[in-house]
């Protein structure tokens, strides 16, 4: 499925996900905060309310992980990333052809019902702020020497009522009571469908002491905390996975990943082979033992360790290098590696290098040219073998050693 899309790196995927969960994440709230209509600013106040859009914006990337391990879809394909952030919804509801597993639908169901229960006490407390909040605009317009700004909102008012006969009708039988006036003032005002937006406008404007603090100015506040919060965090995270120390994780884990596409294997291929071709010994011998270390993962296809392999053998260095003698030393830990299959391959790289070591010279012992480890073996003869190879290299490169020295000696007695 999605073999049309173009195949980007997961991370970029992963990116384009969390950008279109923050408009889904918006959407669903919206959604289920239908019921209070104009009121639904209010709620956006509320730390419930971000929490809820913080659980909307997490099941995306949640959801599009699931999919990729479950073979539904490519955590490197662009269409997917988009499908998986904008309709959520419906996958998880079985509105595609795209299907969540029972089980991830079931936790996703909990889920919900955890979030509708949140809905609600949002709704309530949404509610209540909005009576704070009209209550100190009315006690504010009652006031003699805010007569100016009454006049003002109850212009507003009868500018936005759809009925303005009904509003004079009930002013005159307020009696001239300023408090009763400016209660159906604020309820014309803000029963359109514009809602409260050109009253919190207005009331800034107007210089009134004290002056009740407009939901949209709260909303703004929350809003910047919260976004500023996830730039700062999408940004550390970003600097950590694409840093030199994140791309090399990054990429050593994506060759041993299962189900990953022939470009994505290409791209991650190309990306190691260029790492292990232009970075100094140090850094090489970090991407080699993580190499390595990959060899010791739990159901490794035999198809990604002659990959490592390959990395390991092509890139070695010159025999009696610094970067030989590495590779070789972690080859020998490699050994003791659970799968037998990849033991075998250990095995014969160890062998090939030890041909290009010696120049044929010095072979190795019988026990262990005749060494098979697809026989049945135990821990006691595993160890002997890792024991063995290692004496070995230890007896050539000790050999190799004063010959260099011995070559710069007649030298030195020279001068």
């Amino acid at each position: 499925m999605m073999e049309f899309s173009p195949d980007f790196d997961a991370r970029w995927c992963y990116l384009v996900v969390l950008a279109c969960a923050l408009l889904s994440a918006r959407l669903q709230i919206y959604g289920r905060l239908d019921i209070l209509k104009e009121r639904t600013i209010y709620a956006w106040g509320l730390f419930s309310t971000w929490v809820i859009y913080t659980v909307y914006l997490a099941i995306p990337l949640a959801l599009f992980w699931f999919l990729d391990r479950t073979g539904a879809l490519h955590d490197t394909s662009f269409f997917g990333a988009l499908l998986v952030g904008l309709a959520y919804p419906a996958i998880l509801s079985g509105g595609t052809s795209i299907k969540a597993t029972d089980g991830l639908a079931g936790v996703f169901g909990w889920l919900n019902k955890s979030t509708d229960v949140l809905v609600t006490k949002t709704t309530n407390l949404a509610a209540l702020k909005a009576r704070i909040y009209g209550r100190a605009v009315v006690n504010v317009l009652s006031q003699p020497e805010n007569s100016a700004a009454y006049e003002r909102v109850k212009q507003l008012a009868a500018d936005y009522s759809v009925d303005p006969p009904a509003l004079d009708k009930e002013l005159q039988a307020a009696g001239g009571v300023r408090a009763t006036e400016a209660s159906i003032v604020y309820d014309y005002a803000t029963s359109s469908v514009q809602g409260l937006k050109p009253l919190a406008r207005l009331l800034p404007t107007l210089s009134l002491k004290p002056c009740p603090v407009s939901p949209y100015t709260i909303v703004r506040r929350w809003a910047a905390s919260y976004f500023l919060g996830c730039f700062v965090t999408v940004v550390i995270v970003i600097a950590l996975v694409f840093s030199s120390w994140g791309s090399r994780h990054y990429f050593v884990w994506r060759i041993c990943k299962q189900g990953v596409t022939a470009q994505d294997l290409q791209r991650t291929r190309a990306h190691l082979q260029h790492e292990l071709s232009v970075t100094i010994d140090a850094d090489r011998e970090r991407i080699d033992r993580h190499l390595i270390n990959a060899l010791y993962q739990p159901g490794l296809e035999i198809q990604r360790a002659d990959e490592i392999l390959r990395l390991l053998l092509q890139f070695r260095g010159e025999p009696r290098k610094d970067s030989f003698t590495t590779v070789t030393r972690l080859l020998v830990d490699a050994l003791r590696v659970s799968s037998v299959d990849i033991r075998a391959r250990v095995h014969l790289a160890l062998r090939l290098l030890a041909s290009e070591f010696n120049s044929g010279q010095n072979s190795i012992p019988e026990d262990l040219a005749n060494y098979q480890p697809l026989k049945a073996e135990t821990p006691i003869d595993l160890e002997k073998t890792c024991r063995s190879w290692k004496r070995w290299w230890d007896t050539q490169e000790a050999t190799v050693q004063p010959e260099k020295t011995g070559a710069t000696t007649p030298g030195a007695s020279a001068r």
